[in-house]
Formats: C-alpha cells, sequence, structure tokens
C-alpha cells in the first residue's frame, strides 16, 4: 500500500515530532513478543528483517529480506530468503529463492507471501542500484509465483507478473512514479490488491496479474495521529468471516529527527467495494532505540505478514532495519481497540425541475442539465418541510 502522494509537503521530519520515550518491543506489550533467531545464519555481514508469513502445507514459513554488506554499494546487496519455523517459531532451516532476473543483480525486499490453491505468491520491491551504489532505478513491484522447489531445496519461481497499475510500469525502469507495500490477497478466488488506505482502494486482477476492476471508497480521513497509514500485512479473513483486517505501519520523526514508525490495524468489509469498517485508535508497537538499532537506520515496527490461528493473531514484522521479530495478539484483546470507521452520511442538494417543481437529491454535484434549471430562494418553512422527506 503506497500513501497517498510522494509529496515531502505531506510528510516531512519537521512536520511533527514524537518526543515520547519507548521502551523495546517486548517491553512495551504484555503478549508474547520475540525477536527471532537465525542462529549462523545471521554475521555482522547479513541482517535478516522486513519479514513476510506464509502458511503452507510444508508448514509456517517465514520470508525475509536479506540484506548483506557489498563492497562499493552503500546499501548493500537485498534478496529474499525463506526459513521454516518450528513449533515454537524457531527457525529451523533458511532456503533460497530463484527468481527471473532481466539485469544483473536485481534487489528484492519487503516480502509479502500469501499462500492460495497451491501456489505461493511472494511480492516484494524490486530495483537495481546504478553507479555504485550512488542511485537506483526506483522502487517498483513484483510478484512471483511459487510452484516447486528444485533438487537444492531451492524456492523457484515458475512465473514473474509484474503488474501494470497506478504508478507501476511492465519492468523496472518504466516506473511513473514509485510503488511500496502492495497487499495482495484472495477474494473469491479472485486476485485482489489493498492499494491504500485514503482513499481506500481495493484493485481486482486476473490470474495472470492483469488489471480488472478497482474499488474506491471515500472516507472522512481515519482518525490516525501517527503519520500516514501503509501497508501492512496481506489481509486476512476473520473468523466471523464479515471483515478483512491488515496490520498497517506509519511513520513521524522524533526530536533526534530519526523516523520512528508505528503498528496499528484496521478492517475492511469482506465484499466489495471492501470500505473500511473499524480502526485501531492508537500504535500497537512503536520502533525504540532500545532494540538493536544504528545511527543511519529508522527506528522501525514493519509488519509484513499475519496468521489468524484459534483466536490469536501471529504478526512478524522488522524492526529498525536490523532484525526480526513476532508478536502474538489474542483476536479478544484486539476486538474492544478497534473502533468504528466514521461514515458520513450524504448531502442533499435541492433544484427545481422543468415544471416548476423541488426536488432533492442526495448527490451533492447534480447533472449539467439541473445545474442550469431556473431557481428561486426557499423560505426556511419550505427547506424544513423538504428535510423532512
Amino acid at each position: 500500500m503506497r500513501r497517498p502522494a510522494e509529496n515531502p509537503k505531506m510528510e516531512t521530519k519537521e512536520s511533527f515530532r514524537d518526543s515520547r520515550i519507548y521502551p523495546g518491543i517486548v517491553q512495551q506489550t504484555k503478549w508474547p513478543c520475540k525477536f527471532f533467531n537465525f542462529g549462523k545464519a545471521k554475521t555482522k555481514e547479513v541482517s535478516f528483517f522486513n519479514c513476510g508469513l506464509v502458511e503452507r502445507p510444508d508448514g509456517l514459513w517465514l520470508i525475509t529480506r536479506r540484506s548483506r554488506n557489498e563492497r562499493g554499494v552503500r546499501i548493500g546487496y537485498n534478496d529474499l530468503m525463506a526459513f521454516r519455523l518450528d513449533d515454537k517459531l524457531n527457525p529451523i532451516y533458511g532456503v533460497s529463492m530463484k527468481f527471473q532476473r532481466f539485469f544483473d543483480k536485481e534487489h528484492f525486499e519487503d516480502p509479502r507471501a500469501i499462500f492460495h490453491k497451491g501456489i505461493t505468491y511472494i511480492s516484494s520491491c524490486n530495483f537495481v542500484v546504478v553507479n555504485n551504489g550512488r542511485g537506483w532505478t526506483g522502487a517498483h513491484q513484483v510478484l512471483n509465483l511459487i510452484h516447486q522447489v528444485d533438487s537444492k531445496n531451492t524456492w523457484v519461481a515458475e512465473k514473474r507478473i509484474d503488474p501494470v497499475y497506478g504508478l507501476n510500469g511492465p519492468a523496472i525502469g518504466k516506473d511513473t512514479g514509485p510503488e511500496k507495500n502492495w497487499l495482495w490477497f484472495f477474494h473469491q478466488d479472485a486476485l485482489h490488491l489493498v492499494y491504500q488506505a485514503s482513499p481506500h482502494i481495493v484493485a481486482r486482477f486476473s490470474k495472470d496479474g492483469k488489471f480488472e476492476q478497482e474499488y474506491k471508497t471515500f472516507e472522512k480521513e481515519p482518525q490516525w495521529n501517527w503519520g500516514i497509514i501503509r501497508g501492512g500485512t496481506p489481509p486476512v479473513l476473520t473468523e466471523a468471516g464479515d471483515e478483512y483486517l491488515t496490520f498497517f505501519h506509519s511513520r513521524l520523526a522524533d526530536e533526534n529527527h530519526h523516523w520512528r514508525y508505528y503498528m496499528g490495524a484496521y478492517t475492511f468489509e469482506s465484499q466489495p467495494p471492501f470500505r473500511i469498517t473499524r480502526m485501531t485508535s492508537a500504535p500497537l508497537l512503536a520502533g525504540s532505540y532500545d532494540d538493536p538499532w544504528s545511527k543511519q537506520k529508522p527506528l522501525v515496527v514493519f509488519p509484513c505478514g499475519s496468521r489468524l490461528k484459534n483466536g490469536k493473531w501471529l504478526i512478524t514484522l522488522g524492526v529498525n532495519d536490523l532484525d526480526s521479530a513476532w508478536i502474538e495478539i489474542p483476536h479478544e484483546d484486539l476486538e474492544p481497540m478497534l473502533s468504528e470507521v466514521f461514515v458520513p452520511t450524504a448531502k442533499k442538494s435541492f433544484f427545481f425541475d422543468k415544471g416548476g417543481n423541488c426536488q432533492t437529491s442526495r448527490y451533492p454535484l447534480l447533472t449539467t442539465e439541473g445545474r442550469n434549471w431556473p431557481r428561486e430562494p426557499l423560505k426556511p418553512a419550505r427547506i424544513e418541510s423538504i428535510l423532512a422527506k
């Protein structure tokens, strides 16, 4: 889910300040929360963070961004790995992923994963670094479909989709602007995408990634005081079946001019047009200096995956662009924290038809013909009688 516009006037470090002191994420919450232990796979040169989650017939998998230091490249090199989790959420072993690449050393980062009818869908941000790290091609969204693993237990993508939608072009370098944080999900066996939160935009795609239909619902701006709402975890249908739920992130600057990220949640209708229904009014977690951090990094809690099982939400998240963690929240605890989103009542307009009779419309914008019809001032008593209708 991208933010509504890449406009620095909308969100700058000079716009807001959050001077509160936050302990580490484990101390922030009463719910079970823990960092993943990647064992020998994690070294001084390698970090695993911004991790998605997917449950398949062969178990529960953590899909994580792997960032490796690379000489001459300021941001290093980013690709994806899958870690099999045991019953206690410990990574047992990791496997690499083989994606189709059109350029040398394409980067893949910030994965989200869903599983549907035998296929694992891995979406990620995709780009190429140029001029030895001094530039890049920009944030591009790609979707890889994995049906199987090879003899070396490597996850092999049999199909790559570069969706043409929003600012996303058909390939790296052909975008009209940056795109991040797309949230894919299946509704009635059709591939859908949550594109942004305000207005709430959900798009339907064909199985081969072609855009088909867009649902856009305009509501009053959600009451969230911690920055612009962005994705997020792929939506999951609640046990009641009448809402999808996604955990999102936002950010504000702190008094030291570092970005601090926050995690919240909102629900939306389980049927088109997928209107937002409820939302947390305060963060569930916030980035902290007390967690692993370096001065070049923001303070991050970045949810990328979730699972609802036995009445509990398991959420996986990146921490400070250096580490990965999970938190488990009982749905019965989350439920009272979700407040209804205000839905404004459509305004009534008054006009006179060609016969001179006063008519009312629930829509503020009239047709061109209606705007040209003759009008006369309404007396207060007449207005009250019209409203009574």
